[in-house]
């Protein structure tokens, strides 16, 4: 970046324009601590997130989202370690979070998926800068948060609902384990709605017993409150079952495949790629350029249908 501003050495013309643009975009003016970068240690920021192979691939477009924001920071003296954990082990998180303190760091971007974890981590390293990325948690203070409102996400889905089966006496929640805080509140501001029309959704987290008892209701609904509506949506389509509509997140390929078909009606999108780019690219802003503004990221609630379904998850 030093060499570009001042114009010393040589620069390829892709970088000068990206750091031009930084500079133009965020009023930068050099600082001691920015100008004497190379001569330190990089900066180090942690990822802390789920395995990348599992909950479909989702994970996976995160780290493409860091990666792609590490690459337009190139000419920054940056590094970025990662910590991968299993959302159904409270002791891969701790093993995850002990691996990337060793390393050092300057701050951390995290997915809160496991709050009591996320809580004590916050107790054995209260120093540690953080970010928030895919679900917000209450009482804590990131100096950002890159997530979707699962609130709108939820009242949204419950509009969306009532217009694909309206005068519906049956409505279904499928995936709701309590666990991770976005889930829970997405089933709540679902049945919130739905509480004003006198229906109570019931909720199942066992995807046969719920298709065994759509498969004997009247028309009907599912709400998926995470990223496994093509588990519902393709036993449905096994028994030839059509009386219901479904609803979920996250447009990864198994849904993506879902949907093209016709086996579910609707998928919300959170931009998971966006979110980790957009995190990265604060922590940039935030020690390197001196921008100490906290943000709030809220990604919008995208609605994908058959027909607008983008060919590439990165738009999604």
């Amino acid at each position: 970046m030093d060499r570009v501003l001042h114009n010393r050495g040589r620069v390829s013309q892709a970088n000068i324009e990206k750091i031009q643009k930084i500079v133009k975009d965020f009023e930068y003016t050099p600082n001691r601590y920015a100008q004497g970068l190379r001569n330190k240690n990089p900066m180090r920021f942690g990822v802390l997130i789920p395995e990348l192979d599992s909950e479909f691939g989702y994970w996976k477009q995160v780290k493409e989202g860091i990666e792609e924001a590490k690459i337009e920071l190139s000419s920054f003296n940056i590094e970025v370690v990662y910590g991968f954990f299993d959302r159904n082990s409270n002791n891969t998180f701790g093993m995850a979070v002990s691996k990337l303190m060793e390393s050092g760091l300057t701050a951390l971007i995290v997915a809160p998926l496991l709050p009591d974890c996320f809580v004590d981590l916050r107790a054995r390293y209260p120093e540690i800068p953080f970010v928030v990325i895919d679900s917000p948690l209450p009482d804590i203070n990131p100096l950002a948060d890159f997530a979707q409102d699962p609130y709108k996400a939820g009242k949204t889905a419950a509009r969306m609902m009532q217009l694909m089966v309206p005068n519906a006496q049956r409505m279904f929640i499928y995936g709701n384990r309590g666990v991770a805080l976005n889930e829970r509140i997405r089933a709540e501001s679902f049945t919130e709605e739905y509480a004003e029309i006198s229906v109570s959704p019931l909720v199942f987290n066992d995807a046969d017993e719920l298709v065994s008892i759509i498969e004997h209701s009247i028309p009907c609904g599912v709400f998926v409150v995470n990223d496994s509506s093509h588990v519902i949506a393709e036993k449905l389509h096994s028994k030839n079952i059509d009386n219901c509509q479904i609803i979920g997140f996250d447009l990864h390929q198994n849904n993506k495949i879902c949907l093209e078909k016709g086996y579910l009606d609707v998928i919300i999108g959170q931009m998971p790629r966006r979110q980790a780019y957009e995190a990265l690219m604060f922590l940039v802003r935030y020690f390197i350029l001196e921008l100490k503004e906290r943000e709030r990221f809220s990604a919008p609630v995208e609605i994908y249908i058959k027909e607008n379904l983008p060919k590439d998850t990165y738009w999604s």
